[in-house]
């Protein structure tokens, strides 16, 4: 009887396992958008009833949407639809297939001057924001697009990849449109004022830790002073995580690959 019943358990769940597969879908060979909305369709083949979901919206003529893909596989998950990405892609670009409308003068006037600039009037396509963000917002993928800019005006300092600008922080209010510029933006904070951090000590086999309170705030990698909860006297430790630092040779390596990784992205 125990038999069976094992048997039966088996089986039941191989039918639930079934039941929970996704439809296999692949990624369209060109991702494009024709109406200003991003469906499950616009991404993948094969996506029946699900293909009318919508993934993005508010996407202008003329630009080019930025999709974080792992948002994008759990959605199709969701509704049933199973994306391997066994490629690994992590973000996909959405080109929008609606012109933008020529902006004509307004006046006979300003002919001669529009005449005047064509020749100057170069195009290029960059990484800029899709929406007005304001400080201290952290960067996530659907608010970047690819637009079209004068080339007089990309930043010397442009990224080369969303990847470079995904997760970090914004240090003033940027407007929707403008060309990102690694000036504008910084390592999310991780410490703040009066957090109390753990902080540890690691050379080798030898490992120590105390509680200290933060003296000021700090982003992954900055160095930062605390004040030992025990003793009261001010340290200094490089910020590695929410509420943890390092002190120590660890330390100086953890802030020289920050240092390292900031002047790649400025380059």
């Amino acid at each position: 009887m125990r038999a069976v019943v094992i048997a039966f358990s088996l089986a039941a769940s191989l039918i639930s396992s079934s039941a929970l597969a996704g439809q296999p879908v692949t990624l369209r060979s060109e991702l494009v958008d024709g109406n200003g909305q991003v469906t499950l369709s616009d991404l993948f083949d094969n996506t029946g009833s699900a293909g009318n979901v919508m993934v993005a919206n508010g996407v202008e003529p003329g630009r080019n949407q930025v999709l974080d893909a792992t948002q994008v596989q759990r959605l199709a998950q969701r509704y049933g639809l199973d994306w391997s990405n066994s490629t690994g892609l992590r973000r996909l670009i959405v080109r929008s297939g609606l012109e933008a409308a020529p902006t004509a003068p307004t006046t006979q006037a300003a002919r001669p001057t529009a005449t005047a600039r064509s020749a100057s009037a170069a195009m290029t396509e960059v990484l800029t924001y899709s929406r007005s963000l304001s400080s201290g917002d952290i960067i996530q993928a659907e608010d970047l697009t690819y637009s079209q800019v004068l080339v007089q005006a990309v930043p010397s300092d442009a990224p080369r990849s969303a990847d470079d600008v995904i997760g970090l922080s914004v240090k003033r209010p940027l407007r929707t449109g403008q060309a990102v510029s690694s000036r504008d933006l910084l390592a999310p904070l991780v410490i703040r004022r009066d957090d109390l951090v753990q902080v540890i000590y690691r050379d080798g086999s030898i490992v120590l830790s105390l509680e200290a309170k933060a003296m000021g705030n700090a982003a992954v990698g900055e160095l930062f002073t605390l004040q030992n909860t025990s003793s009261k006297k001010s340290i200094e430790a490089v910020a590695t995580g929410p509420g943890k630092a390092l002190i120590g040779p660890e330390a100086a390596q953890v802030r020289r690959e920050s240092t390292s990784r900031r002047l790649a992205f400025a380059q």
